[in-house]
């Protein structure tokens, strides 16, 4: 049986540079006990406690030991003190040493002395709107050092910021430049796309990316398995703030959510077309930025019944160094009168570079629409990917003739249900009602819940409330805001814990989509989304 003997603590350094990341061990030997590691302070632990044990047996005597390392950092220069870690047996405590660490200016002439680096930041645009895509680029500039890589610790302030990481440190591209009269190695180590979530004055906590260097004492082993041996440090930008302006409130109703440019492209599935008789037509929106953000197009045209769109596709993709997405959407059209030859689909979309909304088309050029009373020639499937035959069928295997017998059959089951509901005197009470509102509004979020499509599910539940509350307050996209909502809201005067309610379900949203959530969570917050419209439908009602 061992019993503990000591316990002693060391430094991976003793001077370090301000934001460079240390290690501090603390060895048991003798094993056994209750280890109780110092406060730290003013030290901040980015890392730990790693443990590592030996065993030995020298001479027929067994020893052994367990070392506790923890990783940390100070960013204010200066000489501090790390306090004793304590061991505690049943029959003796004892305390390691202290430890004495001088933390020194991360300056840029210590990098420019070869001796240590640092970290620049660079944003795409000066002025940010809120839903921009902007880009903030990270630079390493360093002297005599070799790099091999370097990797983003730690987490960017997500329930403020859309976060994608572009580019990593992974393949680092080095070039030399004359920095304020030095020559130094300067390498691109990350790109940033972030979407600012809304406006004002956001704070952006210190950037960390652990660097790994190398070591240039260590000892250089020969041979075909050779290893270069590389110690990691992280370097930091300092905190800053960042500006981000709201979008105006006169945006069009064809506004798609889209900060910055997008592409319209419209197709149909026949340019003939009949009154009365259903047609498709599939508006793609390819622009910079995440899909996420971008929502179908409204639009009307005299003559024309449109209905609300289905989302048909969408994906995105990284074209240098931006990313780039696509969506389409598909609606479906009924012509109701035959006097006009073009379909035009306006999309509009907010200018950052010029601060403006504008608006593009696409057209659909050529259109003939036959009276209700003559045939088409060149009739599909109402699908664009289905093209119907030319072959003449049967009447029983003819679309027309099962859609009347179904309708027959429809009719027959309504009046039924009907009367029996009459004769026995129900009514649907208040919750029934409220709930059917509910179940009707987030049709299509159930139906993505049920086939877990996660990343659709999330925007779809999203849109789902914005426009319940957009049709509740009678707004517009143009003026979907929480500035806007608040003032609404309280003029109708609703209760405001329900609309503070729906604040939180978005923000969990928009945490949701980016954190990665389990099949538990998307029930329960779509199961919060019913019981909040219930809610609302109750206290409107009372």
């Amino acid at each position: 049986m061992s019993i503990a003997q000591s316990i002693s603590a060391r430094s991976s350094a003793q001077d370090v540079f301000a934001r460079q990341a240390f290690d501090v061990s603390f060895t048991i030997e003798g094993g056994g006990g209750e280890f109780t590691p110092p406060s730290f302070d003013p030290f901040q632990v980015v890392a730990g406690p790693f443990t590592s044990s030996s065993i030995s047996i020298v001479n027929g005597r067994r020893s052994e030991s367990k070392t506790y390392t923890y990783r940390l950092k100070q960013d204010k220069p200066g000489t501090y003190k790390i306090a004793p870690a304590s061991l505690t047996t049943r029959t003796m405590k004892r305390r390691s040493n202290s430890l004495t660490i001088k933390v020194l200016e991360a300056s840029k002439e210590n990098a420019m002395q070869g001796n240590m680096i640092f970290l620049e930041d660079e944003f795409s645009d000066s002025i940010v709107y809120v839903g921009q895509q902007v880009y903030l680029d990270h630079y390493l500039y360093y002297g005599q050092l070799d790099i091999k890589g370097s990797a983003l610790v730690g987490d960017f302030p997500r329930d403020r910021f859309l976060v994608n990481q572009v580019k990593d440190g992974t393949r680092l591209t080095r070039k030399q430049v004359m920095y304020q009269g030095k020559m130094l190695n300067q390498v691109q180590n990350s790109r940033l796309a972030i979407f600012p979530l809304r406006s004002g004055e956001i704070e952006i906590p210190d950037v960390n990316f652990q660097v790994d260097i190398l070591n240039p004492n260590a000892p250089k082993r020969r041979g075909f398995f050779s290893i270069r041996n590389y110690e990691s440090k992280v370097v930091s930008t300092p905190p800053f703030n960042l500006t981000v302006l709201p979008l105006p409130p006169d945006a069009p109703s064809s506004f798609t959510g889209n900060v910055g440019s997008i592409s319209v492209t419209a197709a149909i599935d026949s340019r003939q077309l009949k009154v009365g008789t259903e047609h498709f037509i599939n508006i793609t929106l390819k622009g910079d930025g995440v899909s996420d953000q971008v929502f179908a197009p409204k639009w009307s045209q005299e003559g024309l019944q449109v209905f609300d769109p289905k989302l048909l596709d969408e994906n995105r993709k990284i074209e240098n160094g931006e990313i780039i997405f696509t969506k389409i959407y598909q609606y479906l059209i009924i012509p109701e009168r035959n006097d006009f030859t073009q379909i035009d689909v306006p999309v509009s979309f907010f200018d950052p570079s010029q601060g403006v909304y504008k608006t593009i088309t696409a057209t659909i050029n050529d259109i003939v629409v036959l009276g209700s009373d003559e045939a088409l020639t060149d009739a599909t499937e109402k699908n664009l990917n289905a093209i119907g035959s030319d072959e003449e069928t049967p009447f029983y295997k003819k679309y027309w003739f099962w859609g009347l017998v179904l309708l027959a059959a429809g009719l027959g089951v309504f009046f039924l249900f009907k009367k029996g509901r009459n004769d026995e005197q129900e009514e649907i009470t208040p919750e029934e009602a409220a709930k059917l509102v509910a179940q009707r509004q987030l049709t299509e979020a159930k139906q993505l819940l049920d086939n877990q499509e996660t990343s659709k599910y999330w925007e779809t539940l999203e849109k789902s409330l914005q426009i319940y509350v957009e049709d509740k307050l009678e707004i517009g996209t143009s003026s979907y805001s929480i500035a806007e909502i608040t003032e609404r809201w309280n003029a109708e005067n609703f209760d405001p814990s329900l609309l503070e309610q729906w604040c939180e379900m978005v923000r969990k949203i928009n945490l949701a989509r980016y954190a990665g959530q389990d099949i538990s969570n998307m029930e329960n917050l779509y199961q919060e989304a019913i019981d909040w419209i219930v809610a609302c439908e109750r206290t409107q009602k009372s």
